[in-house]
């Protein structure tokens, strides 16, 4: 099983296109297995916590996410792994935001 996440403007299409980027099982549990991301202190990361959950990010809230990954990079030792994960989240965001669609993450 992995993550897949796409930009689209819709679940169907997203559903529908090729991943930009895919967390493996492995790789998801590297970034949060020792990583404090709780629903109080960072709701939008929290969504990808549950590995064998969808979730959607919003145009309205990609912003939000951004600042979210900036805040975790910036007050967490990260591993070179997490850091990678992160940046591929983050880069996914600002381009899902030039392009003003959502994020979709997709468990396949």
């Amino acid at each position: 099983m992995v993550h897949d996440i796409h930009i689209a403007d819709s679940f169907d299409s997203a559903s529908r296109s090729k991943p930009l980027v895919s967390i493996s099982l492995n790789l998801h549990a590297a970034l949060f297995k020792h990583l404090n991301v709780s629903a109080m202190d960072r709701p939008l990361l929290n969504r990808l916590v549950d590995y064998h959950s969808d979730c959607t990010f919003s145009t309205r809230e990609l912003q939000h996410l951004i600042f979210e990954i900036d805040t975790l990079a910036k007050t967490c030792p990260l591993t070179p792994i997490q850091h990678h994960i992160l940046r591929q989240l983050r880069e996914t965001c600002e381009l899902a935001v030039t392009q003003g669609h959502s994020v979709y993450v997709l468990c396949d």
